[in-house]
Order: C-alpha cells, then structure tokens, then sequence
C-alpha cells in the first residue's frame, strides 16, 4: 500500500539561485495489516500462516473437552488504506459438559469443583446414620471423539443397619454355645457338647468384618456321639450283650456256648481316647471262644491200643484194648475228657493194662514136682516128673506137657 502522495513536482523555490524543490516529499509503500493481532482461545491454540498481514489465515482448535464456538478459520483480508480487517473474530474454546447430570443422594450431599462441565470433580457425603454405596468422588470425563460421561455410576447413601454375621449361631443337638456379643461384629462363640459327645468343627467362631459385609471364621459345628469302632459282634461259638451299643462307656459282656471257654477279657468297654474327635477306643480286643481240652489222654497201654473219639476235646471219648490174642485188659475200657466241679478238665480214668492171658494156677501133684516156662502165663509149658525113687509114675504115662492156652485153660487136665 502507497503511504504518501502519489505525484511529486519539481518548482522553483524562488530563491535567485538555479536550485528548485520537489513540491511532496516522496511516498513509501507499507504492507497492510489486520488490527488488532488475534490471539489463542482460552483452551485451545491459534497458528497463523503469516501473521496478521494482508492474505494471512489463522486456524483454531480447543484442547479435549472444549468445542469451538465460532469460525475454526479467520483470513485477513483489504480494507480501507492499509488497515486490512479479519473475516471473523477469534473463537472461543466452552467446555463440553456431561450429558447425565449428578444429583445430591438422598440424605447425602454433593460439591463439584466446575458443575457438570468436563474435568469437574464431584465429591459425594452422606449424614450421619448412612453410608456411601459407590465411589466417593466422580469426574466429567471425554474421550477423542469429544463424547463424555461421568467415570463411575451415581452412589447412593444407605441407612447403616448393625453389620452381623448370619445367620445366628444356634446351640448344636447335644451341645451348647455361649457368644460373647450375639452375632454382632468380632462377638467370640464358643461350642461345647454334652458328655458322650464330640464337637466336629471348630470350638470358637468369630464374626469378622465390615465395614458393609461381616461373616464367621467358622460354621457347621454339630455334636456327634463317641462311638467305639468296630461294633462288638459275636465271637464263633459264643454271644456279646452291650449296655449301649458302640456308645461311650457301654459294657460289652462275652460268654460262651457250652463246651467253649473264652479266651480274654469278659468284658470291654467303650472309653473315651482323649483326642476330642468322635471315635473313641475299646479297653481291649475282644475276646475269643475256643473249644474245651484236656490235656492230653492217657497213653495207650503197652501191647495195647487208644482210640479217641475227638481228640482230647471236652466230652471226647477214648477206648482201649488190648493187641493179639495173648493179652487181656485189665482196668477201664473207656476215659472221657470231663469238667470238673472246679471247672478244671480232665480224663476221668487212667488208662489200664495189658497183661498176658492166665490159666489158672498149676497145682503141684503129690509126689511129684513141675516146672513151668512162664508161670502160669499164655503160651507156657509145664513139664511134669514123679519121685521115681519112691517108686511113683506119671499117670497117664503119655501125659508129661501141658500148655496154658489163649483161652486161659491148660491143654490137658492135671496128670
């Protein structure tokens, strides 16, 4: 732009001399420009291609969370003289603000730092009596696409009921509880159970936490009864009679069929072992029913024989007898295994002999002698001899053995 006249004239300054003067001193072109210099929007930035000269465009964005209100774009353009003029005046950059609005819970209170606008800090109290459900503070937020919400949901402000433990701890079937404080916070419960019975579970349950939820350390305690295992059952040949089954302290007796003896304790009893669970222990394994002995029967005899009917089991019955033709027995023919009135046992005879056969006695012969190979036993020969020198003979003369037979008679009658 020409600042200045546009002509100048040279005329004479009427001085006398040769000298003349320009009538205008000469112009100078000046650039135009655009007043006044615009400047970046509160939360956003400008840039200029050329400053605020003539031709110059300034472009404007807002930082996140802001929306322009205005042109985005303002050129400098020719005016009047040299002062150009801007198509449009700066923008300005107004915080967006969050499309759901937060209220005050009821019974409760609510204090933002910039009301609902982006970047406000909504702080949430609640009066005395109710707690905050949710987050004590929320913030207007946005994202690049310029939508917004707040960053967590509207809290609430609840009436603040006593925090207990459910349900309430109840005395176990056979047992009992004792609580410090019901079911109210850290109240300390304590289980117990009636004799004969043991606690499965932990004997103390406490109730923890807060500040909104609260639970026992401990549940499902029960009372079981102290029961002795295995259950008691009848021995082979005998029978068991219990006072209370397998329960604490029940007696279980043990007798025997007849012809059996038990062997062991009569008796065992449920005790309790001391380990607080529910299984307690016998006093002693049971017992067991053997059959009745003698102690071994008497031999049999020599040049005999023993035939027992069952050993020498209790009413086991030996017979005896004698081998061959030539022995004979003398005692009882049968020992039977008995109990005695002391309850001991034994055989109720001794076993008795074999002697050989006899025959009966050689008689001597008047005037005369014998002489015998065994006595008067089985199988002896008795020779016969008359006093000669008395002038006496045998009679009959062919009549000088005579033999004791197996059954007991001489073979010849008496010479």
């Amino acid at each position: 732009m020409l600042q200045g006249p546009p002509t100048s004239t040279c005329v004479d300054d009427n001085n006398g001399d040769i000298s003349a003067v320009w009538d205008q001193p000469p112009p100078i072109c000046q650039a135009s420009t655009c007043p006044p210099v615009l400047s970046p929007p509160n939360n956003g930035v400008m840039s200029c291609n050329n400053g605020n000269n003539v031709g110059s465009v300034c472009s404007f964005t807002c930082d996140m969370g802001h929306v322009i209100n205005g042109s985005p774009r303002s050129v400098c353009n020719y005016g009047v003289g040299i002062v150009g003029e801007w198509s449009s005046p700066a923008p300005l950059c107004d915080a967006l603000s969050c499309i759901n609005s937060l209220i005050a819970p009821p019974n409760g209170s609510m204090s933002c730092t910039n009301g609902q606008l982006v970047g406000s800090e909504c702080s949430f109290s609640c009066i005395d009596g109710y707690s905050l459900i949710g987050s004590p503070m929320l913030t207007c937020v946005s994202n690049p696409s310029d939508e917004t919400d707040w960053n967590g949901s509207q809290p609430r402000c609840q009436f603040d009921a006593p925090i207990t433990c459910e349900p309430v701890h109840v005395e176990p079937s056979h047992g009992s509880v004792i609580c410090t404080n019901t079911n109210m916070v850290d109240s300390s419960c304590s289980f117990a159970c009636n004799e004969g019975y043991a606690l499965i579970g932990e004997p103390i349950s406490v109730c923890v936490g807060g500040p909104l939820v609260a639970s026992w350390s401990s549940e499902s305690q029960r009372c079981e009864p102290i029961t002795c295992e295995p259950i008691q059952v009848n021995p082979t040949n005998g029978r068991v009679t219990c006072s209370n089954i397998n329960n604490l302290h029940s007696i279980c007796s043990f007798v025997c069929d007849d012809d059996y003896q038990l062997i062991g304790a009569t008796t065992v009893v449920c005790n309790d072992d001391g380990d607080r669970d529910e299984l307690g222990v016998w006093s002693t394994n049971p017992p067991s029913c053997a059959r009745k002995m003698c102690s071994e029967a008497p031999p049999a005899p020599s040049n005999g024989f023993r035939v027992c009917s069952d050993g020498n089991y209790i009413r086991s019955q030996c017979e005896y007898g004698c081998t061959g033709d030539y022995y004979r027995r003398v005692g009882p023919l049968y020992s039977t295994c008995m109990e005695n009135i002391n309850g001991s046992l034994s055989f109720d005879n001794e076993a008795p002999v074999c002697e050989l056969n006899q025959c009966r006695k050689i008689v001597r012969i008047q005037h005369g002698n014998f002489q015998c190979t065994n006595q008067n036993q089985v199988t002896s020969q008795c020779s016969y001899q008359c006093d000669a020198s008395q002038g006496y003979t045998l009679f009959p003369r062919n009549f000088t053995h005579n033999t004791c037979l197996n059954d007991t008679t001489w073979s010849l009658p008496r010479p």
